[in-house]
Formats: C-alpha cells, sequence, structure tokens
C-alpha cells in the first residue's frame, strides 16, 4: 500500500470468483488479500488462491497507480495554493516561469513562518541586508526599519479560513474532532499546517464550500484521514440536514 493509504477496493463484480470458491479457499483468499496490501509479501501452495488472486492483484495495482498520481497533482496542487495564499510574490515567479515549483518551495521553506510577504514593497526592502545600511541612504534606511516592525507585529500566524460562514466553522472543528476521536494524539503541528490542510480542501473543492463539506463528510463516513474528490461530484445543500448530524456527534 501507498503511505497514508489506508483502504483499497474490492470490486462487486468479482462476486463470480468468490463463489467458485469453497468457504475453505475463500477464507484463505481473502486472508491472503490482507497480508498482501499490508505488504507482508504472502505466498501460498493453494492454487486456487493462486488463481483467484491474480485479477485482484492486477486491480490492485492499477488503483495504487491511479491513487498515486492523484496524490501527486493534489502535493502540487497544495504547495501552489500555499504559495499563492503565503508567498505571493513567489508564486508570480512560478507563474512566468522564472522558477520551478520545487524552487519555490525551497525558498519559501527558508523563510521565517512570521516574515512572509504581504507587499511588493515590503519584499524589495526586506531583501536590504541591515547590516550595509552605511551603503544605503537615511530614507530607505528608515522604510527598512518600519517594515521589520510591522513584520514583528504579524508574527503569530492566524488561521485563514477559505469560507467564511458559520456553518463551515462548524463543520472543520467537527472533522477536527472527529481526527481526535480517530486518534487521542492527533493535533496540528501549528496553524501554518492547518492553514495548508485549509488551502488543499479549497483547492480539491474546486473552491466550493458545499462541496468542501461534503467532502468533509465523506472523509468521517468512509473513516479516512484525507481528503479526496467527491466519487460523484454531488453538491450539497444548506438544507441538508444529515451533514450537521453527522458532525454533531463529534462535538
Amino acid at each position: 500500500m501507498a503511505e497514508n493509504k489506508t483502504s483499497f477496493i474490492l470490486y462487486e463484480d468479482s462476486i463470480d470468483v468468490w463463489e467458485e470458491l469453497t468457504d475453505e479457499d475463500a477464507g484463505q483468499l481473502i486472508k491472503h488479500l490482507f497480508r498482501y496490501v499490508n505488504d507482508q509479501n504472502p505466498e501460498t501452495v493453494n492454487p486456487m488462491v493462486k488463481l483467484a488472486f491474480i485479477p485482484m492483484k492486477q486491480h490492485l495495482k492499477r488503483d495504487l497507480k491511479k491513487y498515486s498520481k492523484k496524490a501527486d497533482e493534489r502535493s502540487v496542487s497544495g504547495v501552489v495554493g500555499n504559495l499563492k495564499r503565503w508567498h505571493p510574490d513567489i508564486y508570480k515567479r512560478i507563474l512566468s516561469k522564472e522558477i520551478s515549483i520545487e524552487e519555490g518551495q525551497d525558498i519559501a521553506n527558508d523563510r521565517k513562518p512570521s516574515l512572509s510577504d504581504n507587499s511588493d514593497k515590503e519584499k524589495s526592502l526586506s531583501d536590504v541586508p541591515i547590516a550595509d545600511s552605511v551603503s544605503v541612504n537615511d530614507s530607505v534606511n528608515d522604510s527598512v526599519n518600519d517594515s521589520v516592525i510591522k513584520k514583528e507585529k504579524a508574527i503569530e500566524p492566524k488561521v485563514v479560513f477559505p469560507f467564511t460562514s458559520k456553518n463551515f466553522k462548524t463543520v472543520w472543528e467537527g472533522y477536527k474532532n472527529y481526527r481526535k476521536k480517530k486518534n487521542s494524539k492527533f493535533s496540528f503541528a501549528n496553524v501554518d499546517s492547518e492553514n495548508r490542510k485549509l488551502v488543499e480542501l479549497e483547492n480539491l473543492s474546486g473552491k466550493n464550500e458545499l462541496n468542501a463539506i461534503k467532502i468533509l463528510q465523506q472523509t468521517i463516513d468512509n473513516n479516512w484521514s484525507g481528503f479526496f474528490q467527491l466519487k460523484n461530484n454531488a453538491v450539497i445543500t444548506p438544507q441538508n440536514q444529515k451533514v450537521r448530524d453527522k458532525i454533531a456527534k463529534y462535538d
């Protein structure tokens, strides 16, 4: 299984294979299947199990390739979205193909979270080494000092919600409570970590609040830890009480 992948799909059209097996062979097959997806590299001398497992193994490998591809796409989308939100200057350089996404991420990682650029003016001023202030005129030096003071005031990052409605914030808190119930040690490492998760959800939902809520519900319904695209692109309405009921039990 891929890292962080905790589920797999058994297709209903495989029922014919299962029906042809004895109960004993079917039991051996299901054990063999679970050992395989848990990377135990199982071996069997039962020819029926070997034969029945061949198409299942092929399905699992195809699904794993699809999952890995989607995971890579989501990862890239999340990185770009995070850069767009917190480092717009880097984001513009990526759009203009001046640097690659990987290079942009490296530049962002080298910055302190509290010193993320808020404007082109602050960016240009922050690039002036304070140690070399002797070589710049008093006006520019004062601007640098003012910029540093403004940035120090913004030292404590805050959670930035992509959707500002009370309903979304309630559902988000419900999702976090669900994660805590699933794993008592769960917590976001810091505010930036939670913001990155929100950016991932925003991008995956197509920046649609109702889709985002549905994705959260889907995650809880399937006992997942991560977010995945809606299976049928369904959009819920604010009147759908089922969402609130589902979240309420984790509050």
